[in-house]
C-alpha cells in the first residue's frame, strides 16, 4: 500500500519502524515492541498504523510468536505497483534470505503456473528488486534473493572459488604460509634453515626451543593477522577460513592443534605447531 496519501509516522511509530529496520533481519518481536512502547493501547495504535499503510508486516513462526518485518520507504515505494502475483513471489524470495530460493521450490510454495513464475520473475529483476545468482553446489540451478542481499557461502563457496571454481592454486599458496608462520614459530631462528632442508637437530630431529623458553605457538587468530600484514591476497578471511586451512595441514600431517594456557592468563587456547 503507497504511504503517498498518509500522513508522516509520528514518534512512537518512527521509534518501532526504526527499530526494527537496524536488526540484520529486519524484524521485531511483539515483546522488543512492547519494550519500546510500554503502553499497550499506544503500542497497538502504532502498530496498527504501520501495517495499515505498509511499513511493517506481520509475521509468525510455528510456535505463534508475533513479530513484525519492517519496509523502508524505498521499498514501499518500489512495490506499490507489483500485482497480487508478484508480491506473492516477491514474499518469497525474501524470505529465503541469503540461501536464496530455486525456481523449483518457488512454484511449490505459490501454487503458480511456471509462465506466471517466469514473468513475475522477469518484472522483478527489472525493478532490480531481486537477482538471480550462481551456486557452486547447483550451478545449473535458477536461484534468486533479493537485490542487495550477499549470498551465503553455501551459494559462492566463499574465498575458495573463482566463478564457481575451486582455486586450487590459491588454497595451495595459502596453506603454505601458514605452514611457514608455524614452523618460524616452533623452532629457533638460527637453526630454521637448517630444518627447512631436512637436517637434525642434535641427536635425531630439527632444534627445539628449552623448557625453559618455550614458544609462543601461534593461534588462528594471529596466523590470520600475519597473512593479513603479509598482503597474500586481498580477499578478507575470516577465522573460519584460516582454520579450514589448518585442518587441511592438520590431516596431512604437517602440524598438530595443542592446547595450553598463554601469558599465565590461564585461560585456552587452540594453539599449532609443527609436527614433524
Amino acid at each position: 500500500m503507497s504511504t503517498t496519501n498518509k500522513r508522516p509516522l509520528n514518534e512512537l511509530e518512527s521509534r518501532l519502524h526504526q527499530a526494527a529496520l537496524a536488526t540484520a533481519n529486519n524484524e521485531l518481536t511483539a515483546k522488543q515492541a512492547e519494550a519500546i512502547i510500554p503502553d499497550n493501547k499506544a503500542r497497538q495504535k502504532a502498530l496498527n498504523f504501520l501495517l495499515s499503510v505498509g511499513y511493517f508486516r506481520p509475521l509468525s513462526d510455528k510456535k505463534g510468536t508475533v513479530a513484525f518485518r519492517a519496509v523502508s520507504k524505498s521499498e514501499l515505494e518500489s512495490t506499490k505497483d507489483l500485482t497480487e502475483e508478484e508480491k506473492l513471489v516477491l514474499g518469497h524470495i525474501k524470505t529465503s534470505g541469503n540461501e536464496g530460493i530455486w525456481t523449483k521450490h518457488l512454484k511449490t510454495k505459490t501454487n503458480l503456473h511456471q509462465n506466471v513464475i517466469d514473468r513475475c520473475i522477469k518484472t522483478l529483476t527489472q525493478k532490480k528488486l531481486i537477482k538471480r545468482v550462481p551456486s557452486v553446489q547447483h550451478p545449473t540451478r535458477k536461484i534468486y534473493m533479493l537485490e542487495g542481499v550477499e549470498p551465503s557461502v553455501s551459494l559462492t563457496g566463499g574465498p575458495w572459488y573463482q566463478d564457481n571454481e575451486l582455486d586450487t592454486e590459491f588454497i595451495e599458496s595459502l596453506t603454505k604460509a601458514c605452514f611457514k608462520i608455524i614452523r618460524d614459530a616452533s623452532f629457533p631462528q638460527h637453526r630454521r634453515s637448517h630444518h627447512a632442508e631436512g637436517g637434525a637437530g642434535g641427536a635425531g630431529g630439527p632444534a627445539l626451543y628449552p623448557i625453559s623458553k618455550s614458544p609462543q605457538y601461534p593461534t588462528s587468530q594471529q596466523i590470520r593477522n600475519a597473512l593479513k600484514q603479509a598482503r597474500l591476497t586481498d580477499i578478507e578471511l575470516s577465522i573460519e577460513h584460516i582454520e579450514m586451512l589448518l585442518n587441511v595441514l592438520v590431516l596431512d600431517g604437517e602440524i598438530e592443534k595443542v592446547r595450553g594456557n598463554v601469558m599465565g592468563f590461564g585461560k585456552s587456547f587452540s594453539l599449532f605447531l609443527t609436527g614433524n
